[in-house]
């Protein structure tokens, strides 16, 4: 899981969580060392921190026991074009500046069969870890980074694998209460 925050002013930072068996094993939030000029570019940057955590881990798991092929690989990420330019890995004048970055990032998702999702902002974990936010966000934040399979049955609701746009919904009301709450343009649908 990863993000970044792009303030314009200065190197954007990014944040990762790193999970094995739905427990986190690693998380960091730090400055990139490049100096990012779009938001996509920022955000791969951090999939690349992540990725290499990632990559290391992988390596090490399948080597300990054995089985390459059964260790499922799911990277999540909130900015829909950083997914779409991992998965299509076409080089253009808009991305040439950050090729060896978009190409480590396609060998490893091609390697590992790594799935890419997209997950709405509010539920991205990694955000607390790149910017200010609110306290009862924050606090939600923390409670699904520990409880990871309640976060996992939300974004699987909310976020499809297919690539689809999906309506922005928040995370819960009263402090405390996480569950989903639908806007109004979800309930007229209905």
């Amino acid at each position: 899981m990863c993000s970044s925050d792009l303030d314009g002013s200065e190197k954007s930072r990014s944040g990762c969580l790193v999970y094995v068996n739905h427990a986190l094993v690693w998380w960091c939030s730090k400055n990139q060392t490049t100096t990012a000029v779009s938001s996509t570019e920022a955000e791969l940057y951090a999939m690349k921190e992540g990725i290499k955590e990632g990559a290391f881990l992988y390596s090490l798991l399948s080597e300990i026991t054995n089985h390459r092929r059964s260790i499922e690989v799911t990277i999540y990420s909130d900015s829909q074009s950083a997914i779409k330019s991992v998965k299509s890995g076409a080089l253009t004048d808009r991305n040439k500046h950050y090729r060896a970055t978009l190409g480590s990032l396609k060998d490893f998702v091609h390697d590992t069969k790594a799935k890419l999702h997209y997950v709405p902002t509010e539920l991205m974990l990694a955000d607390s870890l790149t910017k200010n936010t609110p306290r009862p966000v924050f606090g939600k934040h923390v409670y699904f980074m520990h409880h990871y399979d309640e976060w996992l049955e939300k974004v699987q609701v909310y976020a499809p694998s297919n690539g689809e746009k999906v309506s922005k919904h928040t995370m819960g009301g009263a402090e405390g209460d996480t569950s989903p709450k639908r806007s109004r343009t979800d309930e007229q649908e209905k």
